[in-house]
């Protein structure tokens, strides 16, 4: 099971750097069904919730220094969307102790869902798949409300909730694409902190698994990170709507089979 955890944790963590994912919507379909398929054992969902948290703020920390050194980082889009994100992915990690496993997939496949279907918003992206993006705006008080309810459902199923967080900056608040993968990662701090509390307090984290996975997660973030710098926007926006929309089939796939 360790050197499961390990890859798990590098391409968790290179996911991370490269598109500004939490790692979650990776690990979540391959802790549930790869240990069975290779014979390792088995994790509970609560299990695997803990070490997605875990990875998500190991990755983010990682990924995020080196998105911080090419300057594509809005801190104050950070500070609406994280604080109120990572105030309710506490509140919904501490609940999540008492709600049932197939319940906790069934949010997490109905996330995936609507991150999905934000892909395919009809619009221009020509201004947000800038390479050099410039200055941009966007609405604060919708950020702190969407923040929240993305922050508890997160919370809720073990995610930092990156994989809808992008998709809502990109086609709701109208984010550049660059932009919004980078300052993704400082929003997934502030939630998965919180969520990570609520794991912790009620102990749904394997500590020595979750030491593996940091370990294999922070360097491959940091080469993610340096492999986005050089890809188009637009490439970055649709490898990103590739790996939801897999997820999404994966996830409920296995919820309904």
């Amino acid at each position: 099971m360790v050197i499961f955890v390990l890859i798990i944790g590098v391409l968790a963590g290179f996911f991370s750097g490269l598109l500004g994912l939490g790692g979650g919507l990776l690990m979540t379909p391959l802790f549930l069904y790869g240990p069975g398929a290779v014979g390792v054992g088995a994790l509970t969902v609560k299990q695997i919730t803990g070490l997605t948290m875990v990875q998500g703020f190991a990755g983010a920390v990682s990924g995020l220094t080196r998105h911080q050194s090419y300057g594509f980082v809005s801190w104050r889009l950070i500070r609406y969307l994280g604080v109120s994100a990572g105030v309710s992915a506490l509140a919904g990690a501490i609940l999540s102790n008492w709600v049932a496993d197939d319940v906790i997939l069934a949010v997490f496949g109905a996330m995936a869902i609507i991150a999905s279907a934000l892909i395919f918003l009809p619009g221009s992206r020509d201004t947000q798949d800038q390479s050099e993006p410039g200055a941009f705006t966007f609405n604060a008080p919708l950020a702190v409300i969407l923040g929240g309810f993305i922050g508890f459902a997160g919370g809720l199923v073990g995610q930092a909730g990156s994989f809808l967080l992008i998709p809502t900056m990109l086609y709701v608040l109208r984010v550049p694409t660059r932009i919004a993968i980078a300052s993704n990662l400082g929003i997934i701090l502030f939630s998965a902190v919180g969520g990570l509390a609520g794991k912790l307090t009620t102990a749904q984290v394997p500590v020595e698994l979750s030491l593996v996975m940091v370990a294999g997660s922070i360097p491959a973030a940091q080469l993610g990170a340096m492999v986005s710098r050089r890809m188009r926007p637009r490439v970055l926006r649709y490898a990103l709507a590739a790996v939801v929309g897999a997820a999404a089939i994966r996830i409920w796939w296995g919820v309904l089979t």
